[in-house]
Formats: structure tokens, sequence, C-alpha cells
């Protein structure tokens, strides 16, 4: 499968919803962010990034969800469980909530939220380090 950005919008918009309706996040917490596909990355297939400047004293953030092109054929799955760990990164920094580190307590019960509500639709586990 080739992914353009129609296609991640249209699923950043669809699991935004569809975890929702499962009462794992709030779907209207979640604010606009930037979708990339990216050139090929030897150490990540995705990363949530947020910047933030200083405009005439007020603080903007702009959020960018990478995507990276590590092969040219992606397989649905696996974009939308990468997507989905973006997106678990994005509500987190987006609504300020307090994990320890990237992959803290935090984001690994979301993560183990998402695995139980949708088995076999997406594979969380794929882009995290930690194992506990």
């Amino acid at each position: 499968m080739d992914i353009d950005l129609k296609y991640l919008k249209e699923r950043h918009k669809y699991w935004i919803e569809k975890i929702g309706e499962k009462g794992i996040w709030d779907p209207s917490l979640f604010k606009p962010v930037t979708i990339c596909i990216r050139p090929k990355c030897r150490s990540y297939h995705g990363m949530f990034k947020r910047k933030t400047v200083i405009f005439h004293g007020e603080k903007h953030c702009f959020d960018k969800i990478n995507l990276y092109r590590n092969t040219d054929d992606f397989d649905p799955v696996f974009v939308d469980s990468v997507l989905v760990h973006e997106m678990i990164h994005q509500y987190i920094i987006q609504n300020e909530l307090n994990d320890r580190s990237a992959h803290g307590p935090l984001f690994r019960n979301f993560m183990k939220e998402i695995n139980r509500e949708f088995p076999g639709t997406l594979d969380l586990s794929i882009s995290v380090r930690s194992k506990k």
C-alpha cells in the first residue's frame, strides 16, 4: 500500500473517534496536528514533535506527526499502529498529562487499553522499546 497525506488524515480522524467510542480518550481534547510523510529514517517509524514559539509575548504550539517512509509498500495495520502510537504521544502532550518518560506508565496504559479493545487490528508493541 502506498500512503499519502489524505489517507493518513482520514485514519487519524478515524482512530480519534474509534478509540474515543471505547472511552479510552476524549476525542474533543485533540488539538490540530500537521501530518507529514518523511524520507526513510533508521531509528524511527514515526514521531510526534511539538515546536513552541513565543510571539508578541504569547506562547504558540505547533504539533506535527511524522511518519517515515522506510519501505515503498506499507502494510495498513503497520501504518495504523505507528499512527496510533504517535497519537498517544499527541494526546498526552497536548493535554499536559504527566508521564515519567516518553513511554512511561501513562503511555503504556493507553497502549494496553487500545490493544485490548482492538485485538488483531493494531500492534502497538511494534515501536515501544520498553517491555514493562
